[in-house]
């Protein structure tokens, strides 16, 4: 037998990982991965800092086991984090590609005993479609360093993978088109091919979404499961809330029986969600319509991506010969018959593995791998908009003050292609040309004042009593002010009377009041200029609060400084800290500083708050006396994985990765958006229409940003700042009036700005220190423009 007749694929998935081997006799076959199937779970754990050899990293089953003992050192999803250079585990960095190889390694391991370690004489690895040439090198660097021969590495994009599987056994004839829908357990994928006379792909257009998934599903299921409990057996629902090591087993046991449900609902009419814990034990019957009720409006936006994608292909329908399903999620009857309004849908063989044995006839037929990747697209694009958002190469995050969040590190950004060549910016792991430095266009709105960042060029104006413009002086601005600094911004962050930049170069500034260390030079003489402040790593997002500043580096480390009465740094004993202090907590996708506490989100979609609490801010369904500092990070519960969070003064938002908003905290303004004026110290559901992309939350009102590019806010309207008539109190998120999409949002003490896709700042609300910066003192309930 020649080893020259043997070849391995592995796809490595964002949720799970499958390998297929070509065997002389039989052919193409799944490799088994696992003692039960033929997936492996694509997540790690880190047993031992720092990683000296990659048997300090359990991979597949082995991580999951070990999740519950150091939840900081599990991984549940690496591929999501392949943007970052490194995470960190308990404060030490992990090279990205120390985990994929530990995955890789795995499964090459296993091929080399199905094979009497011979090795394949040729590997293949899949992609996603829209990675650059920088992010295709994290997989073969990754093989590389588990002992793989470069030279018989080749790589292929996962939809060209599953198209020369369809067509492997269905005749494409040139010209006609196919829509691969990839719906997995963490994203939905979608690109369009057409078949060329020489029976190759040609990627048309690629959209997705990475806040849709199965995952999402098993979290509403989950959701759905403890809704039940709280009526039929409140003691089992309040023990599933708690922290210690026995609540934490019993809810990955709630999570996993919510897994199996949705699973067996593909195929039966009902299935039993267990929960159990303590003393109490309840199976709760889910039916397939219930199931479908939970999750028709994800399956909706599912066949939206379809519909985008075909409209910015060009595809004819005549020209579309199937929607071919591929993903563990595919199976969900629901998703069969949603997409078959859209077009002819296919399906063949075991969906999950299809992409990975589609790998290896892809690269048989051609030798080579296949063509470069496109772009892909990551929000359908308002009409009449013609040029791009712009993402900052080093900016993975934008927080505005008293913060803006956009999720990063999962991916979700607004994202709309250039009409000159189709092609764009977006975050991590876009496009495969990287944006320049100078693409940043972003705003932060402070106290009173205002700073953007055009192309790396910062200007601030309004309220300057305190130097927080950085133009050397502390008179007050009513139209912009250049800021001086030594390489151009990248991340913005406005507190109450401070500011601070992330820079292109990786250093950080910040300029202004410092009675409490906020600008983290370690002393508390103020600045009316940009000083600089020693940060242990390159910073990719800002968020400033009232009195303390908190910074996330590009390996989602966080870090805060400040004023700590009430704990919101994060450590005990201390009133103020005057240098950048370490958050104790697993990889963050989002910090965010609020009036005198601090949420941040991780990367397994967990929300954690510590700090001031006398409105339940922190989310645990109690308040303190305005007095106490809790300095540990708590978790809040929230009915699925959170994206990212915003903290205002008295309040705080979370935007979920299944598109919901959740708020809790201060309510007497309406800023929770739930249509009361009832404070809550528990997440309710904002009645926002739409997935949230960036939240803003201040001290009485709130702002979303969607992913069609519109702005809503809710909350106090005193000077318009919710665009409502002066003194009217919005509970609902009401939509403001733009004259484009927009692309950030931020909003100040009683001021709100957004940024638009033609690359322009609007502000409206209070103006008497000059904070909308169009050279008046008279407030406005209308964006007007600012002049940068």
């Amino acid at each position: 037998m020649s080893n020259g007749d043997r070849s391995l694929a592995i796809d490595f998935g964002t949720s799970n990982t499958a390998a297929a081997v070509t065997d002389p006799r039989t052919g193409i076959h799944t490799l088994s991965l696992t003692h039960h199937g033929n997936l492996m779970s694509s997540s790690v754990f880190v047993r031992s800092v720092p990683v000296r050899s990659l048997d300090d990293i359990l991979v597949g089953d082995a991580a999951v086991n070990a999740a519950d003992s150091d939840p900081g050192a599990f991984v549940p999803s690496p591929k999501r984090l392949v943007s970052m250079p490194a995470v960190s585990v308990h404060g030490t960095p992990v090279p990205r590609t120390a985990l994929f190889a530990a995955v890789i390694g795995s499964v090459y391991r296993r091929a080399l005993r199905h094979n009497n370690n011979v090795p394949p004489s040729r590997v293949v690895l899949t992609h996603p479609e829209g990675w650059s040439a920088d992010l295709v090198a994290v997989l073969t660097d990754a093989a590389a360093e588990v002992g793989i021969d470069p030279s018989t590495v080749v790589t292929v994009s996962e939809p060209r993978a599953a198209a020369h599987f369809y067509s492997h056994g269905t005749p494409v004839p040139s010209g006609s088109a196919i829509a691969v829908f990839d719906f997995g357990g963490g994203t939905v994928d979608v690109a369009i091919l057409r078949s060329t006379p020489d029976d190759e792909f040609e990627v048309v257009t690629a959209v997705g979404d990475n806040g849709l998934g199965g995952k999402n599903f098993d979290a509403l299921v989950r959701g759905w499961a403890e809704t039940q409990l709280a009526d039929l057996n409140p003691e089992l629902a309040e023990y599933l809330r708690g922290s210690g090591p026995d609540q934490l087993q019993a809810r990955r046991a709630l999570e996993e029986s919510a897994r199996r449900a949705k699973e067996v609902l593909s195929d039966a009419p009902s299935a039993t969600v267990t929960a159990a814990g303590g003393p109490w034990r309840e199976n709760l019957l889910l039916t397939r319509d219930e199931f479908e009720d939970l999750i028709a409006p994800q399956i909706e936006q599912a066949a939206a991506l379809v519909r985008t994608a075909l409209t910015q292909g060009h595809v004819p329908h005549d020209r579309l010969q199937a929607i071919y399903l591929t993903g563990g999620s595919s199976r969900i009857p629901m998703v069969h018959s949603v997409l078959g309004r859209v077009g002819p849908v296919a399906t063949l063989d075991d969906p999950k593995t299809v992409v990975v044995r589609g790998a290896l006839i892809a690269t048989a037929r051609s030798g080579r791998p296949a063509a470069a990747p496109t772009v892909p697209v990551r929000a359908p694009r308002p009409a009449d908009t013609s040029n791009r958002v712009r993402v900052s190469g080093r900016t993975l995050t934008v927080l505005g003050a008293v913060v803006a969040v956009i999720a990063a590190a999962i991916g979700v950004v607004v994202y709309w292609p250039d009409s000159r060549g189709g092609e764009g910016a977006t975050a991590s792991g876009g496009p495969t040309s990287s944006p320049t430095e100078s693409d940043v266009f972003t705003v932060a709105a402070g106290g009173w004042f205002t700073c953007a960042d055009s192309l790396g060029d910062v200007s601030c104006w309004g309220l300057n009593a305190s130097g927080q413009l950085g133009d050397g002086t502390t008179d007050s601005r009513y139209s912009p002010v250049s800021v001086e600094l030594p390489a151009p911004a990248s991340a913005l962050g406005a507190g109450r009377e401070h500011t601070c930049a992330a820079l292109d170069d990786g250093e950080t500034y910040c300029w202004g009041y410092n009675t409490f260390g906020q600008l983290g030079t370690g002393t508390t003489d103020p600045s009316a200029e940009p000083v600089r402040i020693d940060m242990p790593a390159p910073v990719s997002a800002l968020s400033a609060g009232e009195d303390h500043t908190c910074a996330l580096t590009e390996s989602g480390e966080g870090y805060c400084w400040g004023r700590n009465t009430n704990g919101q740094i994060g450590e005990e004993g201390s009133d103020l800290i005057e240098l950048p202090y370490r958050i104790d907590l697993p990889t963050m996708t989002s910090l965010a500083a609020g009036g005198n506490h601090t949420c941040a989100s991780t990367v397994v979609g967990d929300v954690f708050c510590w700090g001031a609490n006398p409105s339940g801010q922190l989310g645990r369904g109690y308040t303190n006396d305005s007095d106490v500092a809790i300095a540990d990070p708590l978790q809040v519960e929230l009915p699925g994985p959170a994206a990212f969070v915003a903290a205002g003064r008295g309040h705080t938002c979370a935007a979920l990765e299944d598109a919901r908003t959740y708020c809790w905290g201060d309510n007497g303004w309406g800023q929770l958006g739930d249509g009361t004026g009832d404070s809550h110290t528990e997440p309710v559901q904002t009645s926002l229409q739409g997935r949230a992309v960036a939240l803003s939350a201040s001290l009485r009102h709130t702002c979303a940003l969607t992913e069609d590019g519109a702005v809503s806010c809710w909350g106090t309207a005193d000077w318009g700042q919710n665009t409502s008539a002066p003194g009217a109190i919005s509970t609902a998120p009401a939509r403001v009036t733009l004259p484009s999409a927009a692309t950030t949002i931020t909003t100040g003490a009683v001021h709100t700005c957004a940024t638009t896709v033609d690359d322009q700042v609007f502000c409206w609300g209070e103006n008497g220190n000059g904070e909308l910066g169009n050279e008046s003192t008279t407030a406005s309930a209308v964006p007007v423009r600012v002049p940068v």
